[in-house]
């Protein structure tokens, strides 16, 4: 009996990946495209919700109390220097380089959806059935130190129409100012 339980242990699912995310058709954008999205102030507007990977509600139900504050991005420095409350989470790159990642994922916003959400037909919808990310790679000095990554992560929508901040597993709608 013991020798069948380890067999089903040890026996994994086959998941298929998705064809639209293996095959590595992902819109690239040009270094014009990524200034004209991304470069200029942006406002925290929104808690959207909290990922599946690791549940941070319980430690911040209501989000991190950063909604109001702004993220810097433009071609000299990416500052998160106005997160005003969370000092782990204020930095200053210099120099910085932006590459959008490759790898588009799906679905990270997945528990409590935010009922201020809701009230957006666009935002809920696509948060709810599209979901695609991808990863804002940023690079530069930040004290002293060449190619360090910022102490917060900046995601874009899979159709470039949404800035998102992520800390701590929650994600943060930003507008640009």
């Amino acid at each position: 009996m013991l020798e069948t339980e380890s067999e089903d242990l040890n026996a994994e699912e086959t998941i298929e990946p998705d064809p639209e995310i293996a095959d590595g058709s992902v819109d690239e954008l040009s270094m014009d495209e990524l200034k004209e999205l991304l470069f200029g102030e942006w406002k925290v507007t929104k808690l959207l919700g909290f990922t599946h990977v690791q549940n941070d509600y319980t430690n911040y139900p209501e989000g991190h109390d950063i909604i109001g504050n702004h993220i810097v991005i433009n071609e000299d420095v990416f500052s998160s220097e106005g997160l005003e409350k969370y000092e782990r989470y204020q930095c200053e790159i210099l120099e910085p380089s932006y590459e959008v990642s490759p790898i588009k994922e799906r679905n990270l916003i997945y528990y409590n959806v935010k009922e201020a959400i809701k009230e957006d037909p666009e935002l809920y919808d696509w948060i709810l059935n599209y979901g695609e990310f991808q990863d804002l790679e940023i690079r530069g000095t930040r004290d002293g130190i060449k190619r360090q990554p910022p102490a917060v992560n900046i995601m874009i929508s899979g159709n470039t129409q949404f800035v998102i901040l992520t800390m701590d597993c929650a994600f943060y709608l930003l507008e640009k100012e």
